[in-house]
């Protein structure tokens, strides 16, 4: 395979504590031996950050892509597979796409909040939301949706050496 990127970014930072990034990204894969030979994505997004030096902050983050697909071969695989293989033959099927090659949409948040909890203790929390759709795909997959929630510690033994938990 072949894989080429594009990165632009735009950042802006009005004040020690906070900036604020735009960016742009496309990437684009050319492969053999594949049921997808070449597909292209294109992510759009922004982000803020902030942070003050009593230690919290704040990070923000929204981001919306689209990967399309071109010279999609679904029946790529019913040569590798002889007839008659039963349950193998689910690869075949013309209308499932598989979800790292497939058409899709996708939206992308994530906000986290850092606070220091003592002077060598920092906690931070986060919310994210990812949202895919495969509109081409017939059966199989046809979204993913993801909310997820984390919660960090960082503990600093000295300043060279500090503990992580997630």
């Amino acid at each position: 395979y072949k894989k080429q990127n594009v990165n632009l970014d735009w950042i802006w930072e009005p004040g020690q504590t906070s900036a604020a990034r735009w960016f742009y990204e496309w990437e684009s894969w050319d492969r053999t031996y594949r049921d997808v030979k070449r597909s292209n994505e294109h992510t759009g997004g922004a982000s803020w950050d902030w942070v003050n030096r009593g230690g919290w902050g704040l990070h923000a983050l929204m981001q919306h892509s689209r990967r399309r697909p071109e010279q999609y071969d679904p029946d790529y695989f019913l040569a590798s597979f002889p007839a008659g293989t039963g349950l193998f033959a689910l690869p075949q099927l013309p209308g499932l796409r598989r979800l790292d090659l497939a058409a899709r949409t996708r939206n992308y948040g994530t906000v986290s909040l850092q606070a220091p909890a003592t002077e060598s203790l920092t906690v931070s929390a986060a919310y994210t939301v990812d949202r895919a759709f495969f509109e081409e795909s017939r059966y199989g997959d046809l979204y993913d949706l993801n909310d997820s929630v984390s919660c960090d510690f960082s503990y600093l033994l000295a300043p060279a050496v500090s503990l992580f938990a997630d």
